[in-house]
């Protein structure tokens, strides 16, 4: 599945998904709707390409307030993220 296959996938059914024995997540229903939003923000962001969220950055401020905008991201994870991605980089 790609994300704009995601993002008009049944909300019902994609819980349904998530939720099927090994679920994919502790709290099933809430993780396919923060993948629905985040493959919904993929699709009218970024033309349904979700490298596009790093390989158009034009600096580490860009990709960090990008990261930020990302459903189940907020400002303290991302910084998190971030500072794992510099410090590969280093």
């Amino acid at each position: 599945m790609d994300a704009e296959e995601l993002a008009t996938y049944d909300p019902d059914a994609l819980g349904a998904v998530f939720s099927r024995v090994p679920a994919l997540h502790r709290f099933p229903g809430s993780m396919a709707k923060r993948v629905q939003a985040m493959c919904q923000l993929i699709v009218d962001t970024y033309d349904g390409d979700a490298a596009r969220v790093w390989t158009t950055a034009a600096d580490g401020k860009e990709l960090l307030k990008r990261v930020e905008a990302l459903p189940g991201f907020g400002q303290q994870k991302a910084k998190i993220l971030w500072r794992s991605w510099a410090s590969s980089w280093a």
